[in-house]
């Protein structure tokens, strides 16, 4: 198996070292900003040398893997690139969701091969999890060779890969920030709700949990498009006008725009057999109440 170096030793790096680890993949050294914070992916990856250096860590792997914030990778691959390393025939790969390959150009010009390697997944923790990977989807771009060593790491890690043109990663990245962050906005959003509906605020989350894993299962099962339920679908323009009436009597004036807006959409892509005089009863209640 490849050598692996891994600066960046936060939540996902160390997931990710973990993850291949598991795979007989050999995870040789571990950089961050501190030492000891090294130390401890070290500890968790259960493999490799924990330093505070990148150049030095770097020096350990055939392939790089660049897991740090966005800002950063830039500055690290100009970093790189500039120390004495002979990059010809190595891989470095970075994890960022929004960045292309292009973001570590000053690698690639001392003959390295790179890509982006990002895994559709969510790291809330740096302890790692057992098969957070598995199963997953990873948007994958870059040179051909950096992409082929990339697929089949994915393969090993028992998930399954998108190519990504460089055009569309901002795209790519804005569906994957929206399926993620938006979905714990809007559980915020209505666990605020309950608890101002009088629900005990330790009750709020966990009452609403088998909706959402319902809906999901749903979704899963049937697909999205089948899977919308509730007064929009039903034509229950009495409903609506008493939910718009809640959120005026509360103030929540943001709030009522963000569900009239996505009403609004979901009448557009969802609501298809409903009778064009119920849609345009819906529609004139969500623009103009």
């Amino acid at each position: 198996m490849i050598d692996i170096s891994i600066i960046g030793g936060g939540r996902l790096g160390t997931n990710l070292g973990f993850a291949l680890a598991k795979k007989e993949f050999l995870i040789k050294a571990i950089s961050c900003k501190s030492l000891s914070s090294a130390e401890e992916s070290v500890n968790f990856v259960g493999q490799g040398t924990p330093l505070a250096n990148n150049v030095e860590c770097a020096s350990f792997g055939k392939l790089v893997l660049i897991c740090v914030p966005d800002g950063e990778i830039e500055k690290v691959s100009r970093e790189l690139s500039s120390c004495e390393l002979n990059w010809e025939g190595k891989f470095v790969f970075h994890c960022s969701g929004l960045l292309t390959s292009d973001a570590l150009s000053s690698l690639k010009e001392k003959k390295a091969f790179v890509a982006s390697f990002h895994p559709i997944q969510s790291f809330s923790q740096k302890r790692p999890i057992e098969d957070k990977f598995k199963g997953i989807y990873f948007g994958l771009e870059g040179d051909k060779e950096a992409l082929n060593l990339a697929k089949r790491i994915v393969e090993k890690l028992e998930a399954k890969y998108l190519i990504i043109s460089k055009e569309n990663k901002a795209l790519y990245h804005t569906a994957c920030v929206i399926t993620s962050n938006f979905l714990v906005v809007l559980l915020d959003i209505a666990t605020g709700l309950l608890e101002e509906a009088g629900v005990p605020k330790d009750l709020t989350f966990n009452s609403l949990l088998p909706l959402v894993k319902g809906t999901l299962e749903n979704t899963e099962k049937y697909g999205i498009k089948k899977s919308l339920t509730g007064p929009l679908v039903r034509g229950d323009s009495e409903t609506i006008h008493a939910h718009i009436e809640a959120l005026k009597d509360k103030n929540k004036t943001e709030l009522l725009e963000i569900y009239k807006h996505l009403s609004l959409f979901a009448l557009n892509s969802f609501v298809s057999k409903t009778k064009p005089e119920i849609l345009t009863r819906l529609r004139d209640l969500l623009l103009h109440k």
